[in-house]
C-alpha cells in the first residue's frame, strides 16, 4: 500500500493492506523514516531489536557470494546501546561478529564490545616474526619510507610481556626506536623524571644491567655488589675478569 496520511501529514509505504505502521514514510519536512512515523533527522531507522537481522541497522552485501561478503552498521541487538560495525562470516547466514564497536560514553572497541579505556583492543597474542610483512602486532604503523612500527603482547613463550619494534616493511632490519627525540627526560617506574633517564632504586637487585656492568642502588659494606662493583665506603669498578679497578670515593 502507498498513501498520504493528512493528519500528520506524512507519504507512506507498507508492505501489505491498509496504512497503518507503515514501512517507510517521508513527513512534511522531507525526513524520512523506517520504523518509525516520526522521523527525527534527515534519515532514521527504528526497531525493537532482538538480533541482527531486526536491529535498527544497514547491511551491505557483495552480490558474488563469496565469505565476508556481508556487513551491518547500525545499533546491534546483542549489545544494546552500542553502535557497531559487524561482518557476517558468509554472505548466506547472519553469524555476524563485531569488527569495531562504540559503546554509550565514547569508548571504542576493536575485537571487543568491553571497553576499559577510550580505545580498546582484543587480539590472539603472538611473537613478533623476523622477517615477512605479517606482523602479528596489535597496532601497526607504516609509512611510505618503507619503515614502520609494531606494537602487541607476547604469548607465554615471551612471558606475557609487550613489545614495541621500529623495522623496515620486511620486519627484518630493526630500525632505531627513539624516546623524546626533541628532549624531555624518561622514567621507568617513576612519575615524574628529574634527569634524563631516572631509575627507582631496588632494595635487592641491580637497577640497570648493560652486559656484564650494573648499576644498583642499595650497598653493603665490604662487599661486591656485582661481579664488576666493590663497595666499602666508596664504589670500586672493575672489568669483569680483570684485576684492574677504577675507584670512586674518598
Amino acid at each position: 500500500s502507498m498513501g498520504v496520511n493528512q493528519s500528520s501529514p506524512y507519504w507512506c509505504v507498507k508492505a501489505g493492506a491498509g496504512m497503518d505502521s507503515p514501512h517507510l514514510v517521508v513527513n512534511s519536512s522531507g525526513n524520512v523514516g523506517i520504523g518509525t512515523i516520526t522521523p527525527a533527522g534527515k534519515f532514521e531507522i527504528k526497531s525493537a531489536a532482538s538480533n541482527y537481522t531486526t536491529a535498527p541497522a544497514i547491511t551491505f552485501t557483495d552480490d558474488t557470494g563469496v565469505a565476508d561478503s556481508r556487513w551491518i552498521l547500525g545499533n546491534i541487538a546483542t549489545n544494546y546501546g552500542n553502535f557497531v560495525l559487524a561482518e557476517s562470516d558468509s554472505a548466506t547466514t547472519v553469524n555476524y561478529s563485531p569488527r569495531i564497536t562504540v559503546v554509550p560514553g565514547g569508548n571504542v572497541g576493536i575485537g571487543t564490545s568491553s571497553t576499559e579505556g577510550k580505545l580498546t583492543i582484543s587480539y590472539t597474542a603472538a611473537e613478533l616474526p623476523t622477517s615477512g610483512t605479517t606482523s602479528n602486532s596489535a597496532i601497526q604503523v607504516i609509512s611510505s619510507l618503507n619503515n614502520q612500527l609494531n606494537l602487541g603482547l607476547n604469548t607465554v613463550s615471551g612471558d606475557y610481556g609487550a613489545y614495541i619494534q621500529a623495522s623496515d616493511n620486511n620486519l627484518a632490519v630493526p630500525y632505531p626506536l627513539n624516546l623524546q627525540p626533541n628532549g624531555g627526560n624518561v622514567g621507568i617506574g617513576v612519575t615524574g623524571p628529574v634527569t634524563k633517564l631516572e631509575v627507582p632504586g631496588s632494595l635487592s637487585n641491580s637497577s640497570i644491567k648493560a652486559g656484564t656492568l650494573e648499576m644498583q642502588s642499595y650497598s653493603v659494606n665490604n662487599a661486591w655488589l656485582a661481579d664488576n662493583i666493590y663497595y666499602n665506603g666508596a664504589f670500586r669498578l672493575r672489568s669483569a675478569g680483570y684485576g684492574s679497578q677504577i675507584y670512586f670515593g674518598s
